[in-house]
């Protein structure tokens, strides 16, 4: 079997290396016309970008959102099944193409909307094997590790911890609410960016008594987990 695949192998690099330019372009054009799939691919590829401009947030989330529609054939808002899970694949590969063109925002964006799809969409899953709730924690530590390999400077990343903050705050699933303090320790790098997270969850402290957030759930912040959790040394 081993064997087979070799020979198959040498046999394509010896009709690839034996073709002409131009009937490499033609097969290329005609391959990326029919398959939208790779002709998002391919623009990546040569130019860091799927559309001039990049894509919003909602653009993307749009797109995963329409995964818990297709599987088994079931409409979008059904529950699904344990052992039917959803395969997000498709975004963490084309996150992952962005990464390696270098447009980590970009990467940012896919990574931001996948968390934000699967967060939302917890009531409609069975996760008793814990599946989406692992996707969830991949997606977060791709935005993170984006965020972080794109070098912002702190008047720009301010952005993105004031967005995990609220996430953290709003405590909504609560069960992940631990993943957005993780993500929040991974970009804040610097003692500006701490001290911006410090000034954020000053209103939120009690020394004695803990307050509810807006859904009426009990934040669990005080003073001691404000000094165990953020360091400026």
């Amino acid at each position: 079997m081993e064997k087979e695949a070799n020979e198959e192998d040498q046999r394509f690099s010896s009709i690839f290396e034996s073709s002409t330019e131009k009937q490499l372009k033609d097969f290329l054009r005609r391959e990326i016309e029919s398959d939208d799939s790779l002709k998002k691919h391919f623009l990546i590829c040569m130019t860091g970008e799927e559309v001039k401009g990049g894509k919003s947030v909602q653009d993307y989330k749009k797109e995963i959102a329409e995964l818990y529609g297709h599987p088994s054939g079931r409409r979008y808002g059904t529950t699904i099944e344990y052992g039917n899970e959803i395969d997000f694949s498709p975004f963490y590969d084309l996150a992952q193409r962005h990464v390696d063109r270098k447009n980590f925002i970009e990467a940012a964006k896919v990574y931001q909307a996948l968390s934000e799809v699967i967060a939302v969409s917890m009531e409609m899953v069975d996760d008793s094997d814990g599946y989406y709730g692992c996707e969830f924690d991949s997606a977060l530590e791709g935005f993170a590790s984006a965020v972080n390999s794109a070098g912002l400077n702190h008047e720009d990343k301010a952005t993105y911890i004031e967005y995990l903050f609220k996430k953290y705050i709003a405590n909504d699933p609560d069960y992940f609410q631990e993943n957005y303090e993780t993500a929040l320790k991974s970009i804040c790098t610097s003692r500006e960016d701490l001290e911006y997270w410090k000034r954020l969850l000053s209103p939120c402290i009690s020394d004695s008594i803990p307050s509810p957030n807006r859904n009426g759930k009990i934040l669990r912040v005080d003073a001691a987990s404000v000094n165990a959790g953020i360091h400026l040394g």
